[in-house]
């Protein structure tokens, strides 16, 4: 049975690799996810990489803004909606998210900050 975006969220890395088997077919897959919800975030690149086919890609929404803005978030806003039982693990720089990304053997086709503060990030596994 498929799993929900908020059960989806839940899984640890391993869960994520079992949860990924719905998505295979006979093409490339497409996983969309948000990596914030994982503390480690080289683990869900590096996880993202594996379970994809060779052509599959990752296509990621995240938070992200320019170096001042995502310290600032990272710094007083996170650890705020923390304490409040709220917020994500941490804000990406996009240069940390191509980082991570070709960290993981990706090759990063488009990768841009948006509008809302929002990066958009589509990585290809050769």
């Amino acid at each position: 049975m498929a799993k929900t975006a908020e059960q989806l969220k839940q899984l640890s890395i391993e869960e994520f690799t079992e949860a990924a088997q719905i998505y295979e077919s006979g093409h490339s897959g497409i996983y969309e996810i948000c990596k914030d919800d994982y503390p480690h975030p080289e683990k869900f690149f590096s996880e993202a990489a594996r379970v994809l086919r060779p052509g599959g890609r990752l296509i990621l929404r995240d938070y992200t803004s320019n170096d001042f803005v995502v310290w600032l978030m990272n710094n007083i806003e996170l650890p705020l909606a923390r304490l409040m039982g709220h917020g994500d693990v941490r804000i990406s720089k996009v240069s940390e998210l191509r980082a991570l990304a070709e960290g993981a053997g990706l090759t990063v086709l488009k990768l841009e900050a948006q509008k809302g503060f929002r990066a958009h990030l589509v990585a290809r596994k050769e």
